[in-house]
Parts: structure tokens; C-alpha cells; sequence
């Protein structure tokens, strides 16, 4: 048996090897390395694998997130009507919760903060905050799916999680109403600003939370065309039969912690193909092989091998050096066509490519592409920034563009608050307002485009950009 090493680089955003079963169909995400040898004269072609159609399986890890900076993500504080059969009412029940971040990995804990004000006559029975995984996938007009919870716990019951006798809910009404001092205050501030800045304080202080393990079963989130896997954190209140249950969820992302890297690298670094004596039952060689550039080698058993996206595919004898841009024949570079810098080819390569970050990393190190990222305009910004399909890596993308745009103004912040989905504006501005040149004077027009939640949120970076004179 014959053997021409290989390598093959490995695209960044690639999703994890796996297969799920559920309703009657089933889910696959499988990889293949399939090599097709011919001689000079192209007279004869040789299949590596078992067939054309077979090859050597090999299992993805997805590669970790460029970025370690964390993702967090505060629940806007949920007011809900507490009705008896849908129609009595008997109160209001208003929480939130926070997490310091939204990327987890497999074996790390969720930490999430809790606050609650019960301002009804129900009872909780519990509040609850659960890790719950969906993976669907979609074949012509049948879609399957599978739910499941990965971890859930209760929080603690509190004193301001209790309910309210008649005398009470009578007294909460008439500070409503403005009846007292206090109430006038409240009055005066406005309902929603006093009970957003009393929950987020309890949440703050961390009295109350809870851990969630994620368990080593989950999957990884990915969101493609015909499979999408998610992950949301729920927290639910349970009142008595017949009453309203409030309930909030938010989208978690599930990756390949940091660590994998230094071991699957290390694990599968390149060395040198130790060379072997002739097989005396190896066939000759075809014609147009050059005897001296042939390494023959023990024949080797077909089996899966981790690797992660990125990375490089290396296996033995079965390894053919292939160039990223291209082969012709073996070793033949076929010139990659470079495009011209330009807001267009731009467009077009963030269509086609599967990582967006990693793709605009590559064009900042050339002068002429950095000049057309450098001239951005704010609607420019929004389309390259959406063109990542995971909304968790639009926080990263937008990070990214905002120190190599000239003149970055709070004008660019605008537009993306009103192009990004609502659980991400908050951090769009909490990372994008130290960026702004012009913070000190306009931030005027980022904070008219936030709600009264917002605005509460992120109070202390518009007091650090006014501080730092940005």
C-alpha cells in the first residue's frame, strides 16, 4: 500500500460532529475526507476511502469564539397581571434576572441573579430558572425537532416574594395614586423607573441566585439553513391553579471552551511520517509516479479523529498536502483570484463566507482592504455587522469594526440599535460607546433611542464616556 501525505485546512466556523433521533427522523452533522489521486496523464484516478462516495469519517469540534469577552445580558424587570381564571385580577408580580455572561461551555456553571416583587394576592409556589435545549431540522416541507431542559433549579422564596393581604394591595394602590409623600416621589419619577431600579438593585446585590451546570450532553448551538440547535435560559413563576404564570427567556450560546484549543493542537500537531520498509504485497506504481516522492507505510484502519474547526485534517499516510487556495493535480497551486478592495466585493465575500469576524480579521492586515473598512458609512456598518447569522457574534463583529472605522460617531451606535435584535442593544452600547469620538457631545442621540430600561442599564458607561471626555 501506497501513501502521499496531505493536509487540509479546515474552514473556522465549522458546527460539531453530531447526531440526534427524535419524532420518527434524525439530525446529522458528518464529516469526510475523500482524496482523489490521478497520474500525469490523467489516465487513471484512485479514490482514498472506501468509495467515491465513502471516505475516512472525521470528528469536528467547533472551534472556541475568537473573543473572551464576555456577553452579559440583564432581563428587563417583566411586569405581569396576576389574573384568577383569566379575568379576575388580582395583582401584579414584576421580576428580573441577570447573567455576567451568555457564552457557556460544557462542565461550566450558569450563574443567574434573581429579584422579585410580588404585588398580588397569589402565592408563588416557586420561581424556577432552567437551561433548555431545541434542535430542529427541516427537509423539504417535514421539520422534526427535539426539546429538551439541561438543568433547572429553584430559587429561594423571599419576603418580598410573599403575598398581599387586602390592606396591603389596598396601601400599593393608593401609592400608585399618588396619595402620601412617598407616593407623590413616585409619582414624580414615574411607576416604571422606581420598580426597574428596585429590582435591578436586588438582582445586583446577588442575594438570591442560583448555579446551572451544562452538562457534557448538551450540544453546541449552531444555526444553519436546514438544522438549527438553540439554547435558552427560562425563568418561570409558578402561582396556585387557575393564575397567571410569569415567565422570561433568553438565548444562551453553547462553544468549545478555550482549553480545547492547547489540547486538540497538541494532540494533532504535524510530525514527521515516519517512512517503512517496502510491503511485499504492495501493487506497482501507477504510471507517471515518481518512485522518490512515495512513502509507503503500514496500511491504516479507517477511524474517526477529533479535530477542531480551523484546524488541520492530519492521518498518517492518508495525509496529501493540499494548498488552501486550490490544487491541480498534486502539489499544482491553482492561483487564487484575488477581487479588487471594494464595499461591493466585500458584500459579496461576507455572503459566501462562514465566518464573518474571521474573514474581516484577514482584510485588516492588508492596507488596501483596511482603507475600505476604514470609510465605512453607519448603513455600511449595519450590513456587514448582520451579515454574521448568529446573533451572538454580532456583538464581536461590531467590536471589531468600531476602532478601524474613521470617525466612529454615536451616529453609528444609532443604526445598529435599530438593526440589531432588542436583547442585544444594551451591550451594543455598552461596548460601542467607549469607541465614539463624540460621546461627551451627542450621546443625546443614542440615549433617544433607548427605553427607560436602557437608559437605567447603562447609566454608568455614559457617566464614564462624560468622565473620560469622549
Amino acid at each position: 500500500q501506497y501513501a502521499c501525505p496531505f493536509q487540509l485546512k479546515l474552514p473556522d466556523d465549522l458546527p460539531t460532529s453530531f447526531s440526534v433521533e427524535a419524532d420518527g427522523g434524525y439530525a446529522r452533522v458528518v464529516y469526510k475526507v475523500n482524496a482523489k489521486v490521478r497520474n500525469e496523464r490523467k489516465t487513471r484516478k484512485l479514490w482514498i476511502g472506501k468509495s467515491e462516495k465513502g471516505g475516512v469519517q472525521v470528528q469536528i469540534l467547533a472551534k472556541p469564539p475568537s473573543s473572551t469577552q464576555p456577553i452579559p445580558y440583564s432581563v428587563q424587570p417583566t411586569k405581569t397581571k396576576v389574573n384568577f381564571f383569566g379575568c379576575v385580577p388580582r395583582g401584579h408580580i414584576t421580576f428580573g434576572a441577570h447573567v455576567d455572561d451568555t457564552r457557556f461551555s460544557e462542565g461550566q456553571d450558569v450563574e443567574v441573579k434573581f429579584g422579585c416583587k410580588n404585588e398580588s394576592k397569589a402565592r408563588i409556589d416557586f420561581a424556577q430558572a432552567s437551561i433548555n435545549e431545541s434542535i430542529n431540522w427541516y427537509s423539504g416541507n417535514h421539520r422534526s425537532g427535539n426539546y429538551s431542559t439541561l438543568s433547572r433549579q429553584c430559587f429561594a422564596l423571599d419576603e418580598d416574594m410573599g403575598k398581599r393581604s387586602k390592606d396591603e394591595m389596598k396601601h400599593i394602590k393608593e401609592m400608585k395614586k399618588g396619595i402620601g409623600g412617598a407616593g407623590t416621589m413616585a409619582k414624580s419619577r414615574g411607576p416604571s423607573d422606581t420598580i426597574y431600579r428596585e429590582i435591578m438593585s436586588t438582582v445586583n446585590e446577588g442575594t438570591n441566585k442560583v448555579n446551572l451546570r451544562i452538562p457534557s450532553r448538551a450540544h453546541h448551538t449552531y444555526d444553519g439553513k436546514y438544522i438549527k440547535v438553540r439554547h435558552a435560559l427560562r425563568v418561570h413563576i409558578k402561582t396556585p391553579c387557575c393564575s397567571s404564570n410569569p415567565q422570561a427567556n433568553f438565548n444562551l450560546q453553547i462553544v468549545t471552551p478555550q482549553s480545547n484549543i492547547t489540547n486538540i493542537s497538541s494532540e494533532h500537531s504535524a510530525s514527521p511520517i515516519p517512512s517503512a520498509p517496502p510491503i511485499p504485497s504492495a501493487p506497482p506504481l501507477p504510471d507517471g509516479w515518481d518512485p522518490s516522492t512515495v512513502v509507503l507505510a503500514v496500511p491504516v484502519v479507517e477511524s474517526a479523529t477529533i479535530v477542531y474547526g480551523g484546524g488541520e485534517v492530519l492521518k498518517g499516510e492518508e495525509d496529501i498536502v493540499v494548498s488552501p487556495s486550490g490544487t491541480d493535480g498534486i502539489g499544482g497551486v491553482v492561483p487564487t483570484i484575488m477581487s479588487k478592495p471594494s464595499l461591493d466585493a466585500l458584500r459579496s465575500e461576507l455572503k459566501k463566507t462562514l465566518s464573518v469576524r474571521a474573514t474581516l480579521e484577514e482584510k485588516l492586515t492588508h492596507s488596501d482592504w483596511k482603507n475600505v473598512i476604514a470609510g465605512l458609512q453607519p448603513g455600511d456598518v449595519v450590513s456587514v455587522v448582520k451579515a454574521a447569522r448568529m446573533e451572538f457574534d454580532q456583538i464581536d463583529v461590531a467590536v471589531l469594526l468600531a476602532p478601524n472605522v474613521h470617525n466612529f460617531t454615536c451616529t453609528y451606535v444609532v443604526a445598529l440599535l435599530r438593526a440589531v435584535c432588542n436583547w442585544l442593544r444594551i451591550q451594543m452600547v455598552q461596548k460601542l460607546l467607549p469607541y465614539c469620538v463624540d460621546a461627551n457631545k451627542n450621546s443625546k442621540l443614542i440615549l433617544q433611542e433607548l427605553t427607560s430600561w436602557e437608559k437605567i442599564s447603562t447609566e454608568k458607561d455614559f457617566e464614564n464616556a462624560s468622565a473620560l471626555g469622549l
